[in-house]
């Protein structure tokens, strides 16, 4: 940001530049379209063909403002969609990470600030580690009535074979 609170890129001379050419190109490209057109018309005179020339280039330059200000406009608010939508994830992640950083003692902390964590990956392989559910009772007669191995509910040739 500079000094009078502008971004500094959206202001520089550079940019402004670029912004000169491509209004250039824009203007010549709707010259050229216009020409074009006229030389379909072989029964206007020059002082006709100028004026439309003219008339067509003026359109075109205000479509294309028109087109380039409403992508701007949306640009920005979509910038202050995800601007809002960022600060409450933030926020969130905030609250979450802070809420498991209580101290022990605390109403409503986790005081488990002093207990050994499992690691989150596995020291060979590097990938998570898998988590140990504990065995419910419908998980065991699934063990019981079908695979031996708990992982399908009948007898199957993949893992009793």
């Amino acid at each position: 940001m500079n000094p009078e609170g502008r971004d500094e890129r959206a202001y520089s001379p550079a940019v402004e530049m670029e912004g000169h050419l491509i209004a250039h190109t824009h203007r010549e490209r709707a010259r050229e379209e216009a020409e074009g057109l006229c030389a379909r018309m072989p029964w206007l005179t020059t002082a006709q063909a100028e004026d439309l020339t003219r008339q067509y280039v003026l359109l075109r330059i205000g479509l294309t403002r028109r087109m380039l200000l409403d992508a701007a406009e949306r640009a920005d608010r979509l910038g202050e969609e995800y601007e809002a939508r960022y600060q409450v994830l933030r926020r969130a992640l905030l609250r979450r990470h802070a809420g498991g950083l209580r101290r022990p003692g605390l109403r409503g902390g986790r005081g488990r600030l002093d207990a050994p964590r499992r690691p989150l990956t596995s020291a060979r392989s590097g990938r998570a580690a898998p988590v140990a559910r504990p065995a419910t009772t419908a998980a065991r007669a699934v063990r019981r009535r079908g695979c031996r191995s708990g992982r399908c509910r009948r007898r199957c040739r993949t893992c009793c074979a």
